[in-house]
């Protein structure tokens, strides 16, 4: 499901859950969905969480870029 998530992100749990019902025929129910909304939207927060993280964290080519520029110009 993660896969699914990943592949698109703006899909929702009861859209996740109605592709995966069509797939495994008899595996899921719609008594299920309630979990997997809460599921979905934990995976959603991390997935904020790591493109905040990746924003805020300097990539090592412009952290290399400004070290060389501070040297220069330091």
């Amino acid at each position: 499901m993660v896969q699914s998530l990943e592949e698109h992100p703006d899909q929702t749990a009861l859209e996740l859950l109605v592709e995966f019902q069509a797939r495994y025929p008899g595996r899921y129910s719609l008594r299920q969905l309630y979990t997997l909304q809460k599921r979905v939207r934990q995976w959603r927060r991390q997935a904020v969480q790591r493109l905040i993280a990746e924003v805020n964290s300097p990539t090592p080519c412009a952290s290399a870029l400004s070290n060389s520029y501070l040297s220069a110009n330091g």
